[in-house]
């Protein structure tokens, strides 16, 4: 199978060569956000609305990415063009943006936030019982 091709911290790269450090505070603490859309016929379903609600969740935690939303759009939209050979007729991908404050144990080592966008195919063959059978959910009480 083909490898894809991913976004990390403003170079196109092999998912086998794109590399975290250990000390990423997304690794460490969690202290990240992320978004997961889809394509459908291996076209982007609702991005905007998925890279607004991002950059919302990356205010809310005072992370700046360091693009604005367009940004990582367009990124997005290279991301999927660069990896839709890997993709079937009958297959779609999933994205994931993740953003990460950056690397660094202390504050004032951090110098740049880590961003991560890369898309995998959705194992739809995994998800088949669940249309049939139903799916549990679980409603937590807090916000």
């Amino acid at each position: 199978m083909q490898e894809g091709i991913v976004y990390l911290n403003g170079e196109y790269v092999e998912e086998s060569q794109a590399k975290l450090s250990i000390f990423d505070r997304g690794f460490l603490f969690g202290d990240a956000a992320y978004d997961i859309g889809r394509t459908f016929d291996h076209k982007p379903y609702r991005w905007q609305e998925h890279i607004d609600r991002l950059f919302r969740s990356l205010k809310y935690v005072q992370i700046d990415p360091g693009l604005t939303p367009q940004e990582v759009y367009h990124i997005t939209e290279e991301v999927l063009h660069r990896n839709l050979q890997i993709l079937q007729p009958n297959d779609d991908f999933q994205i994931m943006w993740r953003v990460s404050r950056g690397e660094g144990m202390r504050w004032a080592e951090i110098t740049r936030p880590t961003v991560l966008i890369h898309c995998q195919k959705i194992a739809f063959a995994a998800f088949a019982r669940k249309y049939v059978d139903g799916s549990n959910l679980i409603i937590a009480s807090t916000r």
